[in-house]
């Protein structure tokens, strides 16, 4: 059978009892098998327990603007016991933690595909266990979304997991990221990542995989000062809309590109896209290492090569 959803919305949860076994939420499947799913935690107070919410083998864990004080354990658990799981989407976001037994929260094996989103928490006190967030192994291919905490003073991270620091730039469906990149990496197909400000990348935003994806400038500026401010590296296909603007005037590359469609193809619906190369062509398509034949479709824009003398390919 499938279980797929339990919300606990405003609710208060008093166990006045840490000892073992005393979770105040218990959402758990014996079995590694994706058929229980979709637990959503918010606005809920959690005192006096063992740990606050455990789960095993649950795929999309949502806690938010909830709090925890005094945990004999952790204060939230995302468990498996046999081999990585796959535990989609994880957000905790906006809840307060104090007195926590052990560590804020713990996984055990994250298997890939898991999308991890820990934002806007606050640590209340002194931490009892300085390792706030720790997992046993992260597979390749899961994302971890951290920014906009408040650990405390001491805070350490267990490997894998690291706070970033700096005003998020790109958002997906309202979960910000403090990077393009990252908002591109943890996209799954038919997302929008939607840039929210300004941003000057030194290196190339890279698209993999076999996802078709939207990036929304929003009336945004991407100052790129790579070689390629943007490239589709994968088979999907990538749509650029939002009249915004893409620019790598300012790389030291003398052969630099506003948009390649390497491997993958792009739709450009609209914007201004800016290059300076007596070199290189604003956009470019494809590549002779690859045997893909991406197309680039353009639907509307503005195209300019800044550089000037003659043109040398």
């Amino acid at each position: 059978s499938t279980i797929n959803g339990f919300t606990f919305k405003n609710c208060t949860f008093n166990i006045n009892n840490t000892a073992d076994g005393n979770q105040a939420i218990r959402y758990y499947n014996e079995n590694n098998n994706g058929k229980v799913s979709n637990l959503v935690v918010d606005n809920c107070k959690f005192n006096n327990c063992f740990q606050g919410v455990y789960t095993h083998h649950v795929k999309n864990v949502i806690v938010t603007n909830s709090e925890f004080d005094t945990t004999g354990h952790n204060a939230i658990a995302i468990q498996d016991h046999s081999g990585a799981c796959n535990h989609g989407k994880v957000i905790i976001t906006g809840n307060t933690f104090k007195n926590i037994g052990d560590r804020i929260i713990r996984f055990n094996n994250v298997g890939a595909g898991t999308q991890i989103t820990i934002t806007h928490n606050t640590v209340i006190g002194k931490l009892i266990k300085k390792e706030v967030i720790k997992a046993e192994s992260l597979a390749a291919g899961v994302t971890c979304n951290i920014h906009s905490n408040s650990w405390g003073d001491g805070a350490t991270f267990g490997d894998g997991f690291t706070e970033e620091t700096g005003e998020p730039c790109a958002e997906i469906n309202g979960v910000k990221y403090i990077s393009l990149a990252k908002a591109l990496a943890a996209a799954q197909d038919g997302d929008t990542v939607k840039l929210v400000q300004d941003i000057t990348p030194t290196e190339r935003i890279v698209v993999t995989g076999d996802k078709n994806i939207t990036i929304d400038l929003a009336e945004k500026k991407i100052t790129s000062k790579a070689d390629v401010a943007i490239v589709n590296d994968g088979t999907g296909k990538l749509t650029i809309t939002g009249n915004g603007t893409v620019d790598t005037s300012l790389s030291t590359n003398d052969e630099n590109i506003a948009i390649w469609a390497r491997t993958g193809s792009i739709d450009i619906e609209n914007g201004t896209f800016i290059n300076k190369s007596n070199k290189e062509a604003t956009v470019y398509v494809g590549t002779s290492e690859s045997a893909n034949e991406p197309v680039i479709t353009i639907k509307g824009g503005t195209f300019k090569n800044s550089a000037e003398g003659t043109y040398t390919y």
